[in-house]
């Protein structure tokens, strides 16, 4: 039985063929590809948002901000986080991801009228905020009741402040 030669002659072409693409592609096209600028990433954690911005495009990075969270260690609108880290190497036009932060959390200004002194606890305890100073009036409200809060219902202020009121004698 005689082989014939075709049946070599062809996969050894396509073997050749995908060979020889391979190194054109590991000699030519990849060094071009791998040879942009790097950088060395600066640190920018703690910076002004807008600083760091400008630092990172004059650098020929992209700065892309993630999110924004709430800190009350780290002043508002400063960065909290940065990836990649400071002291990376990267190409030229990278993304350079940020967190920023919000400053303290705000919370809202529950109602307290017409609450017990009990009541207006619980409810400044679960938005985060400390009953302050209870003052004594006359008012037509029933006997230990709430008659008056301190800040109107509605109002954004930094969660844990204090909230004084007024408790009714009748």
């Amino acid at each position: 039985m005689k082989i014939s030669k075709k049946i070599f002659v062809m996969p050894a072409v396509a073997l050749i063929s995908v060979l020889v693409f391979l190194i054109i592609l590991d000699v030519i096209v990849f060094p071009f590809y791998v040879s942009a600028d790097e950088y060395t990433i600066p640190k920018v954690i703690g910076m002004k948002k807008d600083d760091a911005i400008k630092m990172l495009e004059d650098l020929n990075l992209s700065p892309i901000i993630t999110t924004s969270r709430f800190d009350e260690k780290i002043g508002k609108d400063r960065v909290m986080f940065q990836k990649p880290l400071p002291d990376a190497r990267v190409k030229e036009g990278r993304r350079v991801y940020l967190t920023i932060s919000g400053g303290e959390q705000m919370v809202a200004v529950p109602n307290l009228i017409n609450k017990t002194l009990r009541d207006a606890q619980i409810t400044l305890a679960r938005n985060g905020l400390i009953l302050g100073k209870i003052d004594s009036v006359q008012s037509e409200f029933p006997v230990d009741i709430v008659c008056g809060q301190q800040f109107l219902e509605g109002r954004d202020i930094e969660k844990g402040s204090s909230i004084g009121i007024s408790i009714s004698i009748g």
